[in-house]
């Protein structure tokens, strides 16, 4: 360890033994025994070691000696951000006459050059976080937080009556952004996607059967009514006459009529079931149609 750094952490020793003089006999003990493990740490080059020694020794006992000390250990161990904040804060919290303020100010600007530095204005907010990592305004300003980070994008949140506010500042070194939580950029609810409409299926048959049918059955009709016209005429024919050709032809007229009789009748009985137990008129109430009579003959039309 280099004379200077040594000297340091004595003096620290010395100050911090009167500063804990003022804490509880449980808290001067927790503090002088992590305090006295950080000087050893420190000493056999373990610097995390002494660093988290010394941190626990000030919140034990929140004096500026292991502020200072945990500082400097973290800095020696390479941990830049830890440092930088330790730094930060020793100096918001030393008086303008303490000795190590201006190294602490040289320090803290060397590793200003490296680091991103973010000014968080947070009025109001709690639960603040730095990528995860709570922290505290911690006597800064009442609406600002100074916090050091490494350059790249990071995760600001804080919690204001009950919603939660995030930013994500990208951030380079050597620079200094500010960042500012406001209550109307809070993190909406997710969307629920649109509901899918399902159009039902259509279980039966269509009104265009029934129209088909019901078309169908009015020609048959026709052709039974002209058959049965030619059938009494040729009825007619044969009292005047009655040869076998006539009496051939009545037969035959006769016959033709009964088969359209049956044919006319059938189509009207399957058309009547068809509307009443096949058709799914709801289901097809946007179809429609029409008969309509054209030079070459009955015409089918409709929409759907």
């Amino acid at each position: 360890m280099p004379p200077r750094s040594w000297v340091l952490i004595v003096i620290a020793l010395t100050v911090s033994t009167a500063a804990f003089a003022q804490e509880s006999d449980e808290d001067r003990r927790t503090a002088a025994r992590l305090f006295a493990e950080g000087q050893k740490a420190y000493r056999e080059g373990d610097f995390r070691h002494a660093a988290e020694s010394f941190e626990g020794a000030y919140k034990a006992a929140p004096r500026l000696p292991p502020l200072w000390n945990a500082a400097r250990a973290w800095d020696k161990g390479g941990e830049s951000v830890h440092a930088a904040n330790l730094y930060a804060s020793y100096l918001r919290k030393a008086p303008p006459q303490a000795p190590d303020r201006n190294s602490a100010t040289r320090a803290l600007r060397d590793l200003e050059a490296k680091l991103s530095k973010l000014e968080i204005h947070a009025a109001e907010f709690s639960d603040l976080k730095v990528d995860g990592v709570a922290f505290s305004l911690d006597g800064q300003n009442a609406s600002a937080a100074i916090v050091y980070v490494s350059p790249g994008t990071h995760v600001i949140e804080g919690t204001k009556a009950g919603k939660v506010v995030v930013e994500k500042p990208v951030s380079n070194g050597g620079t200094t952004m500010s960042v500012v939580l406001l209550a109307d950029q809070t993190v909406p609810p997710p969307q629920l996607p649109a509901p899918v409409v399902v159009e039902p299926k259509h279980a039966g048959w269509s009104p265009i059967v029934v129209i088909v049918g019901g078309a169908a059955t009015v020609i048959a009709g026709g052709f039974l009514i002209g058959s049965g016209a030619d059938t009494l005429s040729q009825r007619s024919t044969f009292d005047a006459n009655p040869t076998q050709a006539n009496l051939e032809t009545g037969k035959s007229d006769q016959t033709r009529t009964n088969v359209l009789i049956g044919v006319t009748a059938g189509l009207g009985v399957l058309t009547g079931l068809a509307a009443i137990f096949l058709v799914d008129w709801k289901g097809h109430k946007n179809e429609s149609a029409r008969l309509r009579l054209g030079p070459g003959g009955v015409l089918f039309e409709g929409s759907f």
